[in-house]
């Protein structure tokens, strides 16, 4: 499956990108990168990374998951996950990430988590 990207504004200034498909080191970790830094630099400070459709996740995507976050937290914002796929979720256990991110099962459920 190829990647797709998906980006879209909700309530109180959350900004939602839909991942599909495979994060890989071979372009789709750059497209996230990219997409990420060009939210931040037009203001977005609240990010929800939707993961429901991503199949796959290599080591290049899961740090470019981390560079998001750090991305986020140095331009004074926030980054949740949400609707973690099971072979994601068991990956974020694997290399203790899980202690860095809030796994959210929905993306409601995310998003709600910014306004605690």
């Amino acid at each position: 499956m190829a990647f797709g990207l998906k980006i879209r504004q909700e309530s109180e200034g959350i900004t939602v990108l839909e991942l599909e498909g495979r994060i890989l080191v071979s372009g789709s970790s750059q497209q996230l990168h990219t997409a990420v830094r060009e939210q931040l630099a037009q203001g977005a400070r609240k990010l929800v990374l939707h993961l429901a459709g991503v199949s796959y996740v290599d080591s290049s995507g899961v740090g470019e998951i981390v560079s998001a976050y750090s991305a986020a937290r140095e331009s004074g914002g926030e980054l949740r996950l949400a609707a973690v796929t099971p072979k994601v979720r068991d990956l974020m256990m694997m290399t203790n990430l899980n202690r860095v991110f809030d796994l959210n099962q929905s993306e409601a459920e995310a998003i709600a988590s910014f306004k605690n």
